[in-house]
């Protein structure tokens, strides 16, 4: 099963929906024609590194006393009789610093996205239980003679009911 917040920019309507509850919770005369907030209703609720290797290596590899072209086309032959080939091999050769490099870059930022996405879940979560217990406390104990304000909390009620259960289901994967 999917996760359903997959990455930060995906949770943004969760965190413009829990905003959203704290200003209601804040703004007793606060309807939902009087929010001004549009997006919780549309909501509903190392290459571098590499590169320069592989240069280094072009570089050290040239035959002595050569410049410009004749520095890289032997650096070339040079990286690719490595590997049993000439030139074009050593285009390979050269470029495989830069290549294993960009993969661990990669790794990292991967996995220090996760790290952060799944704090920022639980943040968020815990946000939406503390404004979703505020908003069913204040719909208990108002008059419900203010239709619109009764309407408006309720349907930022059911969205942060739904938040919270699909929260609490993406952290349960993880």
């Amino acid at each position: 099963m999917a996760s359903i917040y997959e990455s930060l920019s995906a949770l943004k309507p969760i965190h413009n929906l829990v905003t959203e509850a704290g200003t209601a919770i804040d703004e007793e005369a606060r309807t939902l024609l009087k929010r001004g907030v549009s997006e919780v209703v549309g909501a509903g609720v190392g290459a571098g590194a590499g590169a320069a290797a592989g240069a280094g290596m072009l570089t050290a590899s040239a035959a002595s006393g050569t410049a410009g072209a004749a520095a890289l086309t032997s650096g070339l032959a040079a990286l690719g009789s490595l590997v049993g080939g000439g030139m074009v091999a050593g285009i390979g050769v050269a470029a495989a610093p830069a290549v294993a490099m960009s993969a661990v870059g990669l790794w990292l930022v991967a996995r220090h996205n996760r790290k952060k996405l799944l704090e920022t879940k639980e943040a968020l979560l815990q946000e939406a239980l503390r404004k979703r217990d505020a908003l069913s406390r204040e719909l208990q104990t108002m008059n419900a003679s203010n239709h619109e304000r009764v309407e408006y909390l309720s349907g930022l009620l059911a969205q942060l009911e739904a938040a919270v259960k699909n929260l609490q289901a993406d952290l349960k994967l993880s």
